[in-house]
């Protein structure tokens, strides 16, 4: 649970920070629809790496958008590359249930 907690807290934050900081369009629908995907692949993903994995496919490209794309204040590149390297973090990092169910295999 705390795994989709911390994935809510950060999609929310995208999606508050695109308002509050001026960004490009490319840069405003890209955090969208990141967030958007990444918050309904959390709800599916608690226990799966593989969805999991997405999730941090999909922060790299958040992650490396904030840094390339054009007009997008500095703030909002801050910002964006935060939630991006948070969530790769998330994704990558395998959950308690996971680390169970391996110790069980062994």
């Amino acid at each position: 649970m705390r795994f989709m907690a911390l994935i809510v807290t950060l999609t929310s934050w995208l999606m508050i920070s695109t308002f509050a900081f001026p960004q490009s369009g490319q840069s405003f629908l890209l955090c969208w629809i990141v967030s958007l995907l990444v918050s309904g692949i959390s709800i599916a993903s608690p226990g799966r790496m593989n969805l999991r994995l997405i999730i941090a496919g999909l922060a790299f490209i958040l992650f490396w958008s904030a840094i390339l794309l054009p007009d997008v204040s500095f703030a909002a590149r801050v910002s964006n590359g935060a939630v991006g390297a948070l969530l790769f973090l998330l994704g990558i990092v395998p959950s308690p249930l996971r680390r169970d169910e391996a110790n069980s295999r062994a």
